[in-house]
């Protein structure tokens, strides 16, 4: 820091260089930051994609189960079997 004497006060200035080096540490660290947020935005993309899919499919197997269970022969044998345990 330079000292300067202003109007009878004391006055430091700031280094240019600790300055400099300051600034383009937060600009490396805004960049790293705005890459990261990136890379987690794809990625909660593609699971929430797969949670979809999931759903979407554990409510298939759903919908062909309660249909399978309309068949009065199965829904015997699903009887029987529980029967059995």
């Amino acid at each position: 820091m330079n000292v300067t004497w202003s109007n009878s006060s004391f006055v430091e200035e700031p280094n240019m260089e600790e300055v400099l080096r300051k600034y383009f540490d937060l600009y490396d660290t805004t960049m790293q930051v705005k890459k990261d947020n990136y890379i987690l935005r794809k990625k909660l993309a593609l699971v929430e994609s797969e949670k979809n899919e999931a759903k979407v499919e554990h409510q298939s197997y759903l919908d062909n189960g309660e249909k399978l269970c309309h068949t009065p022969n199965l829904k015997i044998r699903m009887i029987i079997e529980l029967g059995h345990e």
